[in-house]
């Protein structure tokens, strides 16, 4: 069967096309479509003509181009190597007859060139280097029509470790010869320790190494990255990374030795202080006293000739019947000020006001020492110092043998190992004393650990004391401040007191002040009759006053 029939088709040629715009009878309907090839009727206007090329050059002046460079007036200059350009805007000054005639005078009419009188030094210091065979390669590649081409560089390590050497050299803006400088004469004043660390850290390994003298070898016509010519040069400093080992361990040797020095001392001192204090001896006497008394009659607890080191902490807990913000701690502390604390050489100075018992944080870093762990510390900070000391034999090796960069490395340090070396065997006698007065101090008190680990024994030990020296403190100070507060304040009723008004309270001060300017003589002012300005500025004083 034949097709159907297309819409509104009925057998019938097409209409013809509406119409062009602004015919007659035209209506308003779309676009008509575009002409047939050849068709030369009515439509559109033509499209612009194709440029042809170029607008044509000025006509050139009378007598040519070559008159222009005539008419200047000064004879042309060869400089003797190719200069570097000075960007300027030319002034030509007309000649001679044309000056004459015209009225205006500048500058450069009459402005004579001064030239220097050594040339050659000009020469040599704004001369322009050309190097001609990469000129004259990159002018037949521009005449071949080839673009220039970026320099090839040899990308040897991997994506992520390049890019964070690349940001670490970029960032510090590092440059070789300031490592040099500080691994060489450990000058850190551009340098610093830190960053010499982290330049440690990033140190290329072996076979980074390996890789980057390949390349150098087989392509030396290709250039290294900039992270592998960093890692390159760096590994170019002889025995850099020994070096930097021996500045960074110089530091943290020091930092490590103070800590185990300062823990050991105040271990020993705490231990010294309990046992020959007589501060101490002077409130334990007090405390068996007051116990006794208090225990007086009991089978079990009274009669005692000493207690043990766990009721410290409890003091505080027993409290008064009368007060109950007044505590037996409080009593104690309150006896030993009456009896051993001398209130007018406090108030002479609030010095000699001296705690009689160990100081909390004293007590606090004493009970965190582990003498197994101080121990396994000094035995590897020998070791350490002993590796140390091979990198320094072989940094002296190379340097004798090619004499160069040998001091001050090898004076400081060899002064630096024989320091260390005497420093380590110090703090292990200071460790062997501390283990042998532990025990001793645990036995002048008659106290018996529940365990038997030296670290648990120790925690245990200052668990009594650490408490019992807080409280005792804070009450003991504001005994003290209460005291010296009564005493000016009976010195003041007394007039006897000193000039300062330090303890004194707020509104006896104020007080002297009003009396000492109700003493004062009123001044009596004459009065000047007003006149000019200066005796009006004189009224308006005298009113405000």
């Amino acid at each position: 069967p034949p097709p159907p029939p297309l819409p509104n088709f009925s057998g019938c040629p097409p209409p013809p096309p509406p119409p062009l715009p602004g015919t007659q009878n035209s209506v308003i309907g779309p676009p008509p479509p575009p002409p047939l090839p050849g068709f030369t009727g009515n439509g559109p206007p033509a499209p612009p003509p194709l440029p042809t090329g170029p607008a044509p050059l000025p006509a050139p002046p009378v007598g040519g181009w070559s008159s222009v460079y005539h008419q200047a007036r000064k004879k042309p200059v060869t400089p003797k190597a190719p200069m570097k350009p000075l960007y300027w805007t030319r002034i030509q000054v007309q000649n001679a007859a044309a000056i004459n005639e015209s009225n205006n005078e500048n500058l450069w009419e009459k402005l004579d060139e001064e030239n220097p009188d050594n040339l050659e030094e000009f020469i040599n210091l704004f001369s322009r280097q050309v190097v001609r065979p990469k000129r004259d390669e990159k002018s037949k590649d521009a005449k071949a029509g080839h673009k220039t081409k970026t320099v090839q560089v040899a990308n040897i390590l991997d994506c992520k470790r390049a890019h964070n050497v690349n940001i670490f050299v970029t960032s510090l803006r590092l440059e070789i010869a300031e490592i040099e400088n500080a691994v060489y004469n450990f000058d850190t004043s551009v340098i610093d320790t830190e960053t010499l660390q982290k330049i440690y850290e990033i140190y290329a390994t072996n076979d980074e190494l390996e890789q980057i003298k390949a390349h150098i070898k087989n392509n030396p016509d290709i250039p290294l990255g900039k992270p592998e010519q960093f890692l390159y040069d760096l590994s170019q400093i002889p025995f850099f990374a020994d070096r930097v080992a021996c500045i960074m361990f110089e530091i943290r040797f020091s930092e490590t030795l103070h800590s185990i020095e300062t823990r050991l001392n105040n271990f020993k001192l705490v231990c010294e202080t309990l046992m020959k204090s007589k501060g101490i001896k002077d409130v334990f006497s007090i405390i068996l006293a007051l116990g006794n008394y208090m225990n007086g009659g009991n089978r079990d607890r009274g009669q005692a000739d000493g207690f043990g080191l766990e009721i410290l902490p409890k003091l505080k807990d027993v409290k008064s019947s009368v007060d109950g913000s007044v505590t037996l701690l409080h009593y104690v502390v309150k006896l030993y000020v009456d009896k051993h604390i001398s209130m007018d050489a406090v108030l002479q100075d609030i010095h000699n006001a001296k705690l009689p018992v160990p100081e909390p944080q004293n007590l606090e870093r004493a009970s965190l020492v582990v003498f197994d762990d101080i121990a396994a510390e000094l035995k590897k900070l020998y070791s350490q110092t002993q590796g140390i000391e091979l990198k320094v034999n072989r940094v002296l090796e190379d340097c004798n043998k090619n004499d160069s960069h040998l001091e001050p490395f090898k004076s400081r340090m060899q002064r630096f190992l024989e320091n260390a070396y005497k420093s380590i065997k110090e703090e292990e006698e200071i460790l062997e004393i501390c283990m042998k007065r532990f025990p001793e101090t645990i036995a002048f008190f008659k106290w018996k650990p529940k365990s038997t680990n030296q670290a648990d024994i120790c925690k245990e030990f200052f668990a009594n004391w650490l408490p019992f020296c807080s409280d005792f403190k804070d009450i003991f100070m504001k005994e003290i401040h209460k005291r010296i507060k009564a005493e000016y304040a009976s010195k003041l009723k007394m007039n006897l007191a000193p000039n300062n008004f330090f303890y004194c309270s707020v509104e006896k001060a104020k007080e002297k002040v009003k009396e000492s300017k109700s003493k004062r003589t009123p001044e009596v002012r004459k009065k000047t009759e007003p006149g000019g300005l200066k005796s009006k500025l004189k009224s308006r004083l005298n009113q405000n006053l």
